[in-house]
């Protein structure tokens, strides 16, 4: 059900859903209904309206930038990275995590040595199953670029942002470490330090993997797969904040 309901509140299900509204109003009704294909307007001037990359791009930054590090984090930036996983794959036949990582935990987990010190301690947090997890695929990759395993914790059972934060409480405890450094996407950055705050830690966030690009006139009030793919990943976003405030995770 609720794959369902995250399918139905982003753009194409939204279009999807009232296509389907009004062609079983039409075989019901044997007439042009009226609300349906009104819904069924609307929702496909706003498909068109979201696969614009200026309109697209507009969300992006907006919920990229929805959050400021403090001037301490900049001054004194604590020496716990703590990185979040973006995704797995548990099937590829391939057991090198460059194979196994989707995109955005390899750029998350590649670029974290660019905002560590040398005395930084690295926490890695994500699940998978009894052959592969995000932890240990990102820990392979941090070992491989240099990082001393013993400075290395790796947590493997979270699925979840609100699961990690749960996590991290056993291992970092935030009345011993209250200050840390967060790494995850830029989409991700609000939910994520929020549900850390929630747990008690002071967060400094470090965002990478931008979706964001300057829009360029006029082809930008074109539509583009790429400009619906932007807002669906917002809607995700936007669902996913309002399920954590509901549930008290934020």
């Amino acid at each position: 059900m609720a794959i369902l309901i995250e399918w139905v509140l982003q753009p194409l299900g939204l279009v999807t859903g009232a296509l389907m509204l009004t062609l079983l109003s039409w075989c019901v009704n044997g007439a042009k209904p009226r609300i349906p294909f009104v819904l069924f307007c609307l929702s496909a001037a706003m498909l068109i309206a979201f696969s614009m990359p200026s309109i697209s791009n507009a969300l992006v930054w907006r919920v990229e930038n929805a959050r400021t590090n403090s001037s301490e984090c900049i001054s004194s930036p604590p020496p716990s990275m703590v990185v979040l996983g973006g995704g797995i794959d548990l099937y590829v036949p391939d057991n090198s995590p460059y194979e196994v990582l989707n995109s955005d935990s390899l750029i998350r987990t590649s670029r974290a040595p660019e905002f560590a010190s040398a005395n930084s301690h690295y926490y890695l947090l994500g699940g998978g199953n009894s052959e592969r997890t995000l932890a240990k695929s990102m820990q392979q990759v941090l070992v491989a670029q240099g990082i001393h395993p013993d400075n290395i914790t790796t947590e493997n059972k979270s699925t979840s942002t609100h699961e990690n934060a749960q996590a991290l409480t056993t291992l970092l405890p935030p009345s011993d470490t209250p200050r840390i450094n967060l790494l995850t996407s830029m989409l991700h950055v609000k939910r994520a330090a929020a549900t850390f705050e929630k747990n008690g830690y002071t967060v400094c966030h470090i965002g990478v993997d931008t979706l964001y690009s300057v829009p360029k006139m006029p082809v930008s009030l074109l539509p583009y797969l790429a400009g619906l793919n932007k807002s669906t990943l917002v809607f995700h976003e936007w669902l996913a904040l309002t399920v954590y405030r509901i549930k008290g995770y934020l």
